[in-house]
């Protein structure tokens, strides 16, 4: 009877740790793995520390998407989204970069945070390069549904941003801030009227 009673708390413990697998899976599906490991390791106090980092930052975003969109359904949308964001994330994997987040038909990545790398500048350019060259496959891949070319339009920036868990006591989420964010942006939107576009600052060149 003992023996059984044991058998039945393994059974009990290995579907508990499963459970546990499959949320901490999931979870690093929203926030790079390196900040998961770090969050596991803090102390409660901890979980909103922010770092200081000198980090590129790339934000890559569909040129006219909005009108196209009106013109799919929404599984095509979603396809569409889904096959962009895919090629996408291995390229930017690919340079050692990490995605932040994602924003509507938008992609922001960072080079060199939450982890440092070494020269994130050349790594956030030739990640850049190789995201113009993956619009010719993303494109093929969606022929079937899109009348309109999809292009891109990337910004490239470098300097310091505060890194770290940031939100209230019941929600968290990984966020990169400063200034040099910002400028990011701003120049990613000057290329709203180019086609597959790469505008970088003068701290990446």
């Amino acid at each position: 009877k003992r023996v059984e009673e044991i058998e039945q708390g393994n059974i009990k413990l290995r579907n508990l740790t499963e459970k546990q697998q499959k949320t901490l899976d999931l979870f690093m599906k929203y926030v790079p793995a390196s900040v998961v490991e770090n969050t596991l390791a803090e102390e409660k106090d901890g979980l909103k520390k922010g770092v200081k980092l000198e980090v590129a930052l790339l934000f890559c975003d569909i040129r006219g998407f909005t009108p196209i969109a009106e013109k799919l359904n929404p599984t095509e949308v979603v396809r569409i989204l889904d096959t962009y964001y895919s090629k996408m994330a291995e390229v930017v994997k690919m340079h050692n970069g990490v995605i932040t987040q994602f924003i509507g038909d938008e992609i922001f990545a960072t080079f060199g945070a939450p982890d440092p790398i070494k020269d994130p500048e050349i790594s956030a350019v030739n990640c850049a390069i190789e995201m113009i060259k993956k619009m010719e496959q993303i494109n093929r891949d969606l022929t079937d549904i899109l009348t309109d070319r999809l292009s891109v339009g990337i910004g490239l920036n470098y300097g310091p941003v505060i890194a770290g868990n940031l939100g209230s006591a019941d929600r968290l989420t990984y966020a990169i801030t400063g200034d040099a964010v910002n400028t990011a942006k701003r120049i990613e939107s000057l290329t709203s009227n180019l086609t597959d576009a790469i505008l970088i600052n003068e701290s990446i060149y």
